[in-house]
């Protein structure tokens, strides 16, 4: 199973796309698709830049998400979906898409939510530990890294980064509990993390 082929897919995919695509339509300059797989073939659009480290789905840029070769303040828009947790080395990620993105530019970043409420009920009832049971070949080495939305909020905002939406979704059986319960199950619990962040100032998180 190939990188994404699972996210590819069904109602995920979709909705990546969806919000994506919201945001594309307001671009007027150049937006970035970080680790784009096919993904960059649905969005339809000629101000998009994508970059993959496999030559497999014909990226605009082969590339590295920890070296990026672009110059600084290219872009208005990064896109960093389901890539996070495959990269050995997130901080240095987010440095270089805070470096190419614009003052005000914005990230559109997700990933897998480790403590999401369907993990948590697997492992509490199984002792299944779900997030990613695939055999990774290749350029790909798999998810690296599990995280939750506490630490990866931290994390945008050590970098600098605001954050300025959550765009967070349930999957699976999230998706049958949530339309009956929405206001009982918290966005922390939800199976993807997807955040809207916004390049901040230097030191515009440290103010009060």
């Amino acid at each position: 199973m190939r990188r994404g082929q699972w996210w590819e897919h069904g109602y995920a995919g979709k909705y990546r796309i969806r919000v994506v695509a919201s945001y594309l339509k307001d671009v007027t300059g150049l937006a970035l698709d970080i680790g784009s797989g096919s993904f960059h073939q649905e969005y339809g659009s000629d101000r998009l830049v994508s970059l993959d480290i496999s030559p497999v789905y014909r990226p605009t840029v082969l590339g590295d998400a920890v070296r990026l070769p672009f110059k600084d303040t290219t872009f208005d828009l990064v896109i960093a979906t389901e890539v996070i947790e495959h990269v050995l080395y997130p901080g240095r990620m987010l440095d270089e898409v805070r470096r190419v993105l614009r003052p005000g530019g914005r990230l559109l970043i997700s990933t897998p939510n480790v403590a999401s409420l369907e993990h948590r009920l697997a492992l509490l009832l199984f002792g299944y530990f779900v997030p990613d049971r695939t055999t990774h070949e290749g350029t790909d080495p798999g998810h690296i890294h599990f995280l939750e939305p506490h630490f990866l909020r931290n994390m945008l905002e050590e970098r600098g980064f605001r954050i300025i939406s959550d765009q967070s979704e349930f999957l699976g059986l999230g998706r049958w509990i949530v339309p009956r319960a929405p206001s009982l199950i918290p966005k922390s619990l939800r199976s993807l993390i997807f955040l809207v962040a916004e390049r901040a100032g230097l030191y515009d998180n440290q103010l009060p």
